[in-house]
């Protein structure tokens, strides 16, 4: 069974890859195509909110794991 500790670490490791990817696609898009100020502003806007997004579910996750409730389909 794995410790508290390695729970966090793999989530949070998953957490940071999935953020990595979100904030690095419109940093790449805008280097290769030649898009509007505006249009891209949107897009890093939507990929920033995402990586939010991704960052508010890692602490519920850590959350989780540290009140007890490790396992979610416990509940279903």
């Amino acid at each position: 069974m794995r410790s508290h500790g390695e729970k966090i670490f793999e989530a949070a490791v998953s957490a940071a890859l999935i953020i990595a990817l979100l904030l690095f696609y419109p940093a790449v898009l805008s280097l290769i195509e030649k898009l509007p100020f505006g249009l891209t502003f949107i897009f890093s806007a939507v990929y920033i909110l995402l990586a939010a997004g991704v960052l508010y579910q890692l602490i519920m996750r850590i959350r989780e794991i540290r009140g007890g409730e490790e396992d979610d389909l416990d509940n279903y």
